[in-house]
């Protein structure tokens, strides 16, 4: 059965994690073993558009004639109709699908291959993690608070973790986890706060990554409006950092807490002073008051 199946998959992947971490052809068959068990739905999607824009080509540019003169397609006509029973009747079966404590640990699962040091292993893992999210309810608020603790990861300078800052970084770009991030001011100040924190190397190349991060939200950050109340319960990573996802009380707080972390790090690298420099300024709103120290630190930022 499919829990069957599940459970044996679970076990293999932890198995490999602790004994062949390096093996990345069997981790990139694991990675898509994982995607057709939980969005066999999704890769279908994928096929059958995949097919329709092959066909679509063959349409426009081949003209089939039956023998008594009048044209037809029935390989075109044959992948329309697989199209149209795949939108209107497997997709709204299945589209949005209760997450049982299995499927959310094999989403974690997933979200490690995503996050994994081996690009050619997240790039298998990356599009499972978003169909699994897309997908099953409750997915979202385990995977989410994951990638954003990921960037406030300190104390490790290895190319290793550098790639899973890179990893998240990429997968926090994405369309879907930005309209989770901006719908919920809790999440959004932590992970304006987590990617201010990112000080834990100096490498230019991550540095790149996280400010590509920080622009997609930019505007993000002094439109979005500060009466939006929480709509998400999220899932605390254990032994995390940091001030948790719940009780965002106002704005200004939220500066405060940015001014701090500028002046307590006495050897913050100025790429990330820069950094929370940039968001203190994109964040002052005609909505919210802006404390005198908040200004104070803007303007210490600016002739450093």
């Amino acid at each position: 059965s499919r829990v069957a199946t599940g459970e044996l998959l679970g076990s293999l992947v932890s198995c490999v994690f602790q004994r062949r971490p390096e093996d990345v052809k069997l981790l990139k068959v694991i990675s898509k073993a994982l995607d057709v068990c939980l969005n066999g739905v999704d890769i279908l999607q994928k096929h059958v558009t995949r097919l329709q824009l092959r066909y679509s080509v063959i349409k426009s540019s081949n003209k089939d004639f039956s023998p008594d003169g009048s044209r037809y397609l029935p390989r075109y006509l044959a992948v329309v109709k697989l199209l149209h029973h795949h939108k209107t009747r497997v997709q709204q079966r299945h589209r949005k699908l209760t997450g049982s404590p299995l499927i959310l640990s094999l989403c974690e699962k997933v979200l490690t291959l995503a996050t994994y040091p081996y690009k050619s292993v997240r790039i298998k893992g990356q599009p499972a993690l978003l169909s699994c999210c897309r997908r099953y309810e409750g997915a979202a608020e385990i995977v989410l608070p994951q990638l954003v603790v990921v960037l406030e990861m300190q104390g490790e300078s290895s190319n290793e973790h550098e790639q899973k800052v890179t990893g998240a970084a990429v997968l926090l770009q994405t369309r879907f986890f930005q309209g989770q991030l901006i719908k919920d001011w809790n999440m959004l100040r932590r992970f304006v706060m987590a990617l201010c924190r990112s000080d834990h190397n100096d490498k230019l190349t991550v540095h790149a990554v996280l400010v590509d991060l920080f622009n997609t939200f930019q505007s993000t950050l002094y439109t979005i409006p500060l009466e939006m109340p929480p709509n998400k319960v999220w899932v605390e990573p254990e032994g995390a950092i940091g001030e948790g996802f719940a009780g965002y009380t106002d704005h200004p707080e939220l500066l405060l807490m940015l001014v701090r972390m500028l002046k307590l790090k006495a050897n913050l690298h100025w790429r990330y002073s820069l950094m929370i420099v940039h968001s203190l300024v994109v964040m002052l709103r005609q909505d919210a008051p802006v404390p005198m120290e908040v200004w104070q630190g803007i303007m210490d930022g600016m002739v450093s």
